[in-house]
């Protein structure tokens, strides 16, 4: 089993088919938490509860997760962007490798929408599980290669020419 970060086939054509609204007070979106044994990647097409975490613990994680609020939508550099806030699952003792973004206002029932992959497990206690996977893209500045970060390999490169010219050339 695998977790598999993607944005789901299904939800591709859900969206040419117009079947997805994600202005404030559109359709409703849940995210759902899942083990290193749940099977999830870019061909789910609804929220399953096979491999979904589960609160051993008193806190407010039941099964199917939390509704998803706050969206706003925007563009950025050519890139459709949908951020929900923060989510926050108080209390709980789970371990989740992953997470399911799903639209419970589909035609699809429980249409999946987004798999998310942590990278490995995470683990609350009796504690607070945070879920938020934010990149901003306007935040990312790399750094530009200096004027003289490739004379190394450049000097090197120009001694053998001149050498091939002097001897071959």
């Amino acid at each position: 089993m695998a977790i598999s970060q993607a944005i789901c086939t299904a939800f591709k054509k859900q969206l040419l088919d117009g079947d997805a609204d994600f202005d404030t007070g559109g359709d409703k979106f849940k995210l759902a938490l899942y083990q290193s044994t749940a099977n999830l990647s870019a061909s789910a097409t609804a929220y399953t509860a096979s491999g979904e975490s589960t609160d051993t613990g008193s806190g407010d994680y039941t099964a199917g997760g939390k509704e998803l609020t706050g969206q706003q939508t925007s563009v950025a550099t050519l890139t459709a962007i949908v951020d929900f806030a923060d989510l926050s699952f108080t209390g709980v003792t789970l371990t989740a490798r992953g997470a399911l973004i799903y639209n419970t206002s589909s035609a699809v029932t429980n249409a999946a929408v987004a798999v998310l992959d942590f990278g490995g497990d995470k683990t609350s206690t009796a504690g607070d599980y945070f879920a938020s996977q934010s990149i901003n893209v306007e935040e990312f500045h790399p750094e530009p290669f200096g004027m003289l970060d490739f004379s190394p390999v450049g000097g090197i490169i120009a001694i053998l020419g001149v050498f091939f010219v002097a001897l071959i050339g």
